[in-house]
């Protein structure tokens, strides 16, 4: 699955420290709690803030800090506590007030949160480039934002402060979600790379844009120099992820989620795409104790249950797996399951040798999407495993009807149709894999043996030159296909013996004997050929 980057994605996930930052200068504490929050350690920044409370309680921003980190974790009721706290600070109370407005347009109040910006401007001034930078924040991020207003507010602070590194950053996470705002976007993020050098967000919002781009190339040249610039910067390795898992490099992006994970808080988003990662890197037993240990957390449980059951499926613990996909089912409502569902659902009835229900389960997985025929597979596989090799057979058929095949189809379904004693049907498949694969012995080797069945009077000499040709074919590698070899020498040996040439028919067995000396049934009947020659 290639990753989205929602309007929400950036508003949430993405704003960065920066965008945190006063005008003034700022504290040691506050410098150290804000990089804390750029890397989403939202409980080490939680903490030190309530330190620093402690020995500075007059201090409006920690308050604000605060209050901006349950925003973003989406507890308004917390962050509407932090900011009451700090409305009566000493120094930047008037950001706390803004904080108030924010809750209250979070929670679609926008006429209290409008008092709430006045007071704030009569205390802050309007000359404040903060003050401007705070309120485009509060319109900004919150779940339906105005995003015009954003823009106008975030503006009006560059032309009071043109040079901000934040003011720069929010600009282009406002523009980029507006339609053909991607150009200026990328303007305001390249402002903000020239001025400020040893920053690596602007470098991560650029590589962003261009992944949306699909510029790979180029967008994981900026996520490098971002890392060059701060080798500790989990967005950074975030986003290398998500480059990694949309070019399907899924070892490498889960290298990169767990670096973000040692770097940054364990967030909900990061686990799942983790745990997605794990999964489709192949890696099943950490996929399902992922799984497993996430239950129970805000992170969708039809999600869990469906990467739980999957897992146990794949690490060979059928009944738990079973066990798991019906709770899946029986869960969750039909629009919410997805073609991978019916199909893992048979998959898994099939080990647990429920194979006639797993055939219901192949049919939904093929009507979901007609042009994924794994399902048709698996049903064809589910046949065999009953013994109706005929319906095995016409299971493939429809396989190589639904797409272009390849010589492995003909096989099987040729196979299929041996098994079923049709052996006209399945001398006609094999006729096609030894046309695909002429280097190959395999599809001379099985028309040998349906025309052995088919002309048991030896009328004819079809069986004996498939054979020969297959012989030909396998003897450049006798001990990887000593078994095949010894029935083709075999049935030439009973052809010449038919034929009444004793001297060619044990030219037969002496081969068979070569391959395995203590064959009984080519030592007898050499035996009995020597007596008559």
């Amino acid at each position: 699955m290639e990753i989205k980057i929602t309007m929400k994605t950036i508003r949430f996930l993405f704003l960065s420290l920066f965008a945190l930052a006063s005008i003034s200068g700022y504290s040691q504490n506050e410098t150290a709690i804000r990089y804390e929050i750029e890397n989403e350690r939202y409980h080490s920044a939680d903490q030190m803030i309530a330190s620093a409370l402690q020995s500075d309680p007059g201090n409006g921003m920690l308050y604000y800090l605060q209050g901006y980190i349950n925003m973003s974790l989406g507890d308004t009721k917390k962050a509407s506590a932090s900011f009451t706290s700090g409305k009566d600070a000493k120094t930047d109370n008037w950001s706390n007030i803004i904080g108030l407005g924010w809750v209250a347009m979070a929670e679609n109040d926008p006429s209290t949160a409008q008092k709430n910006f006045e007071t704030a401007l009569a205390l802050a001034g309007p000359k404040s480039a903060q003050y401007y930078y705070q309120l485009a924040v509060a319109y900004f991020k919150i779940e339906k934002p105005d995003a015009d207003k954003a823009l106008a507010a975030v503006e009006k602070s560059l032309t009071i402060k043109p040079v901000q590194l934040e003011a720069f950053l929010l600009k282009g996470d406002i523009l980029i979600t507006k339609p053909d705002g991607g150009g200026k976007a990328l303007t305001a993020y390249e402002d903000a790379e020239s001025k400020f050098k040893e920053s690596p967000a602007p470098e991560v919002r650029i590589a962003r844009l261009y992944m949306n781009a699909r510029n790979y190339p180029l967008a994981m040249d900026y996520i490098n120099k971002a890392i060059e610039r701060d080798p500790n910067y989990s967005p950074a390795y975030k986003l290398k992820g998500d480059y990694q898992f949309n070019l399907k490099k899924y070892e490498d992006a889960r290298a990169s989620y767990e670096k973000t994970l040692t770097l940054s808080d364990s967030t909900d988003q990061l686990l799942t795409q983790y745990l997605y990662a794990c999964f489709l890197a192949k890696d099943y037993a950490i996929s399902y104790e992922l799984s497993s240990k996430l239950k129970g957390s805000a992170i969708n449980p039809f999600v869990l249950n469906r990467t739980e059951a999957y897992s146990l499926y794949e690490i060979g613990k059928y009944p738990e797996s079973l066990e798991s996909i019906q709770r899946l089912f029986n869960n969750g409502s039909s629009d919410r399951l997805i073609r991978q569902d019916y199909l893992y659902y048979g998959k898994i009835l099939s080990k647990n040798k429920q194979d006639s229900l797993a055939i219901g389960y192949f049919e939904q997985a093929w009507e979901a999407d007609s042009s994924d025929t794994d399902a048709l597979v698996e049903m064809s596989k589910s046949y065999s495993n009953m013994g109706d090799y005929e319906k095995s057979a016409e299971t493939y058929r429809r396989k190589i009807d639904a797409a272009p095949p390849i010589a492995l189809d003909y096989f099987l379904m040729g196979r299929s149709y041996y098994y079923a004693k049709l052996y006209e049907k399945a001398d006609s498949a094999f006729a096609m894999v030894a046309s695909m694969q002429p280097s190959a012995y395999h599809g001379f080797f099985w028309r040998g043996r349906c025309n052995a069945v088919l002309d048991p009077d030896l009328k004819s000499d079809s069986a004996k030159v498939f054979y020969e040709q297959a012989e030909a074919l396998a003897s450049a590698d006798p001990g990887k296909n000593k078994k095949d070899l010894i029935e083709m020498y075999q049935y030439l040996a009973f052809y010449y013996v038919k034929k009444d040439d004793p001297a060619k028919a044990s030219d037969y067995y002496k081969k068979i004997l070569e391959l395995d000396p203590e064959n009984k049934d080519a030592k007898t009947n050499l035996n009995l050929l020597n007596k008559k020659q």
